[in-house]
């Protein structure tokens, strides 16, 4: 579905995804993809009792002076049944191959938690070095980001692309939320920053997965 400097792949891979999206947000040049039902609530209450005694303090990937710059836990798909079925569905649905991804993380915020602005790509350097060269856990640039609602938040959670004319989307069960964190020509997409808001009330989980431009080791 995507390629670096592969114009085609990357069309393509757009395409697909315009067949299957709910709506579409955002611009000419960075479309967000909403996938309305894509789990069924029984796949969302399943996934999130997978993750039940096994959060971690979510990891980031930059140096932050901000405790509450990503607040919520995380744990990753172990291959249960229930998340190999999702897993093989997210790929089925974004045509990309299992082996060009990372495997699903569950994230869970309680009242207060958010995820402040980011983009999920690699910025040069030792940052990508450290998470996406040749050494690295998961080899290449993060090309897609494939997220999922898992359940319904009272108040506040919302994920907001501020560089979208702040286009908030509100977290829905069962609803995907899909973007190419790169441009056309393989370059980085700025225009993709993002934020998880505060949980005002209730608590959110949510399942991201994320593809590389490299097949895995």
């Amino acid at each position: 579905v995507f390629l670096p400097n592969g114009g085609e792949k990357y069309t393509m891979g757009h395409q697909r995804l315009k067949s299957v999206s709910t709506k579409i947000y955002g611009d000419k040049d960075t479309k967000v993809y909403i996938i309305d039902d894509f789990m069924t609530f029984d796949e969302c209450d399943k996934i999130i009792n997978s993750s039940k005694g096994k959060m971690i303090p979510s990891p980031i990937t930059r140096k932050i002076d901000d405790e509450a710059y990503r607040d919520s836990e995380t744990c990753y798909f172990e291959g249960t049944p229930i998340q190999k079925l999702v897993n093989q569905k997210i790929c089925d649905i974004i045509g990309i191959n299992d082996n060009m991804s990372e495997p699903p993380q569950i994230q869970h915020y309680n009242l207060g938690n958010q995820f402040k602005a980011h983009c999920d790509y690699f910025n040069e350097g030792s940052e990508f070095e450290e998470f996406a060269g040749d050494n690295s856990n998961y080899q290449g640039q993060r090309t897609w980001t494939f997220m999922v609602f898992l359940n319904n938040v009272e108040k506040g959670g919302e994920t907001e692309f501020i560089s979208l004319n702040n286009l908030y989307i509100t977290p829905k069960k069962g609803t995907a939320v899909v973007w190419c964190n790169l441009n056309k020509d393989g370059s980085v997409n700025n225009k993709t920053l993002h934020r998880g808001t505060p949980i005002l009330s209730g608590k959110k989980d949510i399942i991201t997965k994320w593809f590389r431009e490299k097949v895995q080791k």
